[in-house]
C-alpha cells in the first residue's frame, strides 16, 4: 500500500482491497458490520490497476476481418516502399471504416468497434516490418501507450492527430 493516496476514497479502497486480498475467502467478513468497508468496495475503481484496466479498455481499437486486413497491409507495405522514412501514415476509424492514409494512397476497410476520437499518425519508416501472417480470423488495430498495435505486432512512435507528411 502506498504511503500517499489521491483521495480519502482511494485510501479506503486500498485498505479494503488489502483486507479482502488477505482473507482466505477473498472477501473480508468482519464480526460486526463496518460501513466504510462497503464504501471501499464501491470505490475499487479508484485503485491504480483498475484505472489502468479501464483506460486500456477505453483505448482506440477496432477489429478487421483477416481477409480485409491482409489486403490492406499488403497494399500499405507496397506504398511504404515508395515513400520516404518520415512520410506519415495516418490511421483513423469512424466506427465502421478503418482508413489508412499514406502519401496519396488511402486504404479503407470495414471494421468493428467504437469510433476513435481522433486520427493517429506514425512515420512510414517505423512501419517497414508489417505482419505477413495473420493468425486470427479478426485482426485488432489499436493505439496504446504511444504505439500502434496490429495483431500481435507493436509499432512505437504514434502521434495523436494528423501530422504533416514529408517525403524526406
Amino acid at each position: 500500500m502506498p504511503s500517499e493516496v489521491e483521495s480519502l476514497e482511494q485510501g479506503v479502497a486500498w485498505v479494503t482491497w488489502c483486507l479482502d486480498d488477505h482473507s482466505p475467502k477473498g472477501m473480508f467478513e468482519p464480526a460486526s458490520p463496518i460501513p466504510w468497508l462497503a464504501v471501499g468496495r464501491q470505490n475499487r475503481h479508484l485503485l491504480p490497476w483498475e484505472k489502468e484496466r479501464a483506460a486500456y479498455a477505453a483505448r482506440p481499437h477496432c477489429t478487421v476481418e483477416r481477409a480485409w486486413a491482409r489486403l490492406a497491409l499488403n497494399t500499405l507495405a507496397e506504398k511504404l516502399n515508395l515513400v520516404g522514412e518520415k512520410t506519415m501514415a495516418i490511421f483513423d476509424f469512424d466506427g465502421s471504416v478503418l482508413r489508412i492514409s499514406c502519401g496519396e494512397t488511402v486504404i479503407a476497410m470495414p471494421a468493428d468497434g467504437l469510433p476513435w476520437t481522433q486520427p493517429f499518425s506514425i512515420a512510414a519508416g517505423l512501419l517497414r516490418n508489417l505482419p505477413k501472417r495473420l493468425m486470427t480470423s479478426a485482426v485488432e488495430f489499436s493505439i496504446w501507450d504511444s504505439a500502434l498495435q496490429i495483431g500481435n505486432r507493436r509499432y512505437r512512435g504514434v502521434i495523436a492527430g494528423e501530422c504533416e507528411m514529408s517525403e524526406t
